[in-house]
């Protein structure tokens, strides 16, 4: 089941009492909780990454792959495992994104 995204705003900030404390900018103030959000969120991400990578170099380990090909998507997706520890996942460019080697001798 998906999980929905809910946003987890903090609540608004209570107002300064005027003589209590320095001058704040309400503009420099909501930029920079945006930004942790922002921030927090990615870090979230990063985490979730490192243990989809993990699992991946053990599926391949366990059925004895160093490179595997997927060709049911487009582009292709390639998997390669360098070292048995780090795995190296990327997109095929499609035929005619790559360069011709006619174009590559005339350059």
């Amino acid at each position: 089941m998906a999980k929905t995204k809910t946003s987890k705003r903090r609540p608004p900030r209570q107002l300064a009492v005027p003589g209590t404390e320095g001058k704040r900018i309400k503009e420099v103030d909501d930029a920079a909780e945006d930004f942790v959000e922002i921030r927090d969120e990615r870090l979230k991400l990063v985490f979730k990454e490192g243990e989809a990578h993990r699992k991946l170099v053990e599926a391949m380990e366990k059925h004895g792959i160093e490179i595997y090909r997927d060709d049911s998507v487009t582009p292709p997706l390639i998997v390669k495992v360098a070292k048995k520890t780090t795995a190296k996942v990327k997109r095929e460019k499609p035929k005619d994104q790559q360069p011709d080697d006619d174009s590559a001798e005339a350059a």
